[in-house]
């Protein structure tokens, strides 16, 4: 019995009206692939986000800090099993 938990790593750059998403399996031979933009929707996030959720255990999420990062996180807490990190440039 395989009991590995399922993680995914995303990636998001946030500006005004978008979010780049580029998504990575766990472990260092991962796969990265580039999910494409989504609308900074909250609707959409959510959507995004639960789509995920559905596929794997844990989501992992960074973000560049910033003025659309604090409503991309509360956007988006409590939703979903989803660990925010976020990356000062």
């Amino acid at each position: 019995m395989n009991t590995k938990e399922k993680v995914v790593f995303v990636g998001l750059d946030a500006s005004k009206a978008t979010l780049a998403v580029s998504v990575a399996d766990d472990g260092r031979n991962g796969e990265i692939r580039d999910w494409g933009t989504i609308s900074t929707a909250p609707v959409s996030i959510q959507r995004f986000l639960k789509k995920l959720a559905a596929r794997f255990d844990r989501v992992e999420v960074c973000y560049e800090a910033g003025p659309t990062g604090y409503g991309l996180y509360w956007s988006c807490h409590g939703l979903v099993p989803v660990s925010f990190e976020r990356y000062l440039r």
